[in-house]
């Protein structure tokens, strides 16, 4: 987990539980947390107080259905709270959508199934999974109608409806989906090549996860053209009046 920031510093935490000056502030946090499922009796969880820092090794034992897993989803930011006067992992808000947004970057879950929890054939693939989830790398090709709208609202902010095409390559370019809506439904366009990659260098930003292109230069990256050093020609464009 990604430690935050150091906060103020005195030996005793302030009332909005904040550290004191010169005591970093624990990585968990959580004050009264509660949960419970939908349609369930009973709280999963009910009054829960942790406290873990930096450097800690903290296990939470107990019989199946006690709220272990339960504990680790919430503050992996997966659930939302019930209730808590505070719950703050790695000093992100657990309490907000953004906050757990933040804190799927920053804390991990590692499942007991292996079968739940590896993706892929080998460490390499399995570890650039979340970074592709997060838009760092291109998008992962199993994902279907519904994992892409959630991946296109969630990382890229943008609404699946709008009528955009919206691309995604895999790790090894040489696959490629478009989400796109048409007015009465989602749909999914796939493209595999059975030799050679799709070239994005001419639009590959390192400080973007994603760039913003014309149809017209799609199709050619589609065709199998290298867009890199192509030259725009200049065309009449109408002025406008104001």
């Amino acid at each position: 987990m990604t430690p935050p920031p150091a906060g103020p510093s005195d030996p005793a935490a302030s009332a909005d539980g904040s550290a004191a000056p010169g005591i970093a502030a624990p990585l968990l946090d959580v004050r009264s947390l509660s949960y419970r499922y939908p349609g369930a009796e009973a709280d999963a969880l009910a009054g829960l107080d942790l406290a873990v820092s930096a450097g800690e090794f903290v296990a939470v034992v107990g019989a199946n259905g006690s709220g272990k897993s339960t504990l680790a989803r919430l503050l992996g930011g997966l659930e939302r709270p019930a209730g808590a006067s505070l719950a703050l992992a790695c000093g992100h808000d657990l309490l907000t959508e953004d906050g757990r947004m933040a804190a799927r970057r920053d804390v991990g879950v590692l499942f007991q199934n292996p079968e739940n929890q590896l993706v892929a054939e080998c460490v390499e693939d399995d570890v650039a999974f979340g970074l592709e989830n997060l838009a760092w790398a291109p998008a992962d090709m199993r994902r279907s109608l519904d994992g892409l709208a959630a991946l296109t609202r969630e990382i890229l902010r943008e609404d699946p409806l709008s009528g955009h095409l919206f691309v995604y390559f895999n790790r090894r370019r040489d696959r490629a989906k478009i989400l796109f809506w048409d007015r009465s439904g989602l749909c999914l366009y796939y493209k595999r090549l059975e030799r050679g990659t799709f070239r994005l260098s001419a639009f590959e930003d390192p400080n973007s996860p994603h760039a913003e292109i014309e149809s017209a230069e799609l199709s050619l990256i589609l065709e199998g053209i290298d867009l890199a050093n192509a030259k725009r020609r200049a065309r009449f464009a109408p002025r406008r009046i104001a």
